[in-house]
């Protein structure tokens, strides 16, 4: 379990990091900025950045737990490490799917606002467990 603990937490912390700066950049990219410079950007940008983070924090707790076990159950149950990797991708992009389907459903409505966050915390959330070593 001790294993399943730090590679879960390491995942969880890293895409609670970078996910809103995914979506920060990808919306400061689409839709334009005024900033004249770099540090106008990150200033503009911060408490928005604060704010997702902290809603992660609160929203995506539970689905780290059910997380845990997920990836404790894997590990002990499973032996290629990129069959691993892959499930564990897998079921972290439905826990982030499914917090998001309790939490704000109007993310899956077209036009809805939170569609692009969701996709970020998805993208990250399957991305990160191939940067982060598995072992048992």
């Amino acid at each position: 379990m001790r294993i399943a603990f730090y590679y879960s937490i390491k995942m969880w912390l890293t895409s609670l990091l970078v996910a809103p700066f995914i979506y920060l950049a990808a919306f400061s990219f689409e839709y334009g900025n005024r900033a004249e410079s770099i540090e106008e950007l990150i200033y503009q940008n911060v408490g928005i950045y604060i704010f997702f983070l902290f809603l992660s924090v609160i929203f995506s707790f539970c689905s780290w737990l059910f997380f845990l076990l997920a990836v404790d159950i894997i590990i002990r149950n499973c032996t290629p490490r990129p069959k691993m990797k892959f499930i564990i991708s897998i079921i972290g992009v439905l826990l982030t799917v499914g917090t998001f389907a309790i939490f704000l459903p109007v993310a899956f409505r077209y036009g809805g606002g939170a569609l692009p966050i969701m996709l970020s915390y998805c993208i990250c959330i399957a991305i990160v467990p191939w940067f982060y070593p598995l072992k048992n």
